[in-house]
């Protein structure tokens, strides 16, 4: 399992992957960029109330999109296991 909290205005690009496991990833709401998060078994949640997200789902497994117009890039992918994207407290 791997769990990632982003801190705003990071620019960097972030790329997890994993053969069997979940990932969490915790976006403060400032964060701006886009994201891509795919697993072949197991579902991709999203849920960043209060932020200007544009997504599009590809059936439970996929979801790609930005939120805001930063140059930040994060992509997520797992074998077997859940994603699961949220905003930070």
């Amino acid at each position: 399992d791997a769990t990632i909290n982003v801190l705003a205005g990071d620019p960097r690009a972030i790329k997890v992957t994993t053969d069997v496991g979940e990932i969490s990833l915790a976006l403060p709401e400032q964060w701006t960029g886009t994201l891509d998060a795919q697993t072949d078994t197991g579902d991709v949640e999203v849920s960043l109330p209060g932020m200007p997200v544009s997504f599009t789902r590809q059936r439970n497994q996929r979801a790609t999109g930005s939120i805001g117009t930063g140059e930040a890039t994060i992509t997520l992918s797992s074998d077997v296991g859940d994603i699961e994207i949220t905003r930070a407290n």
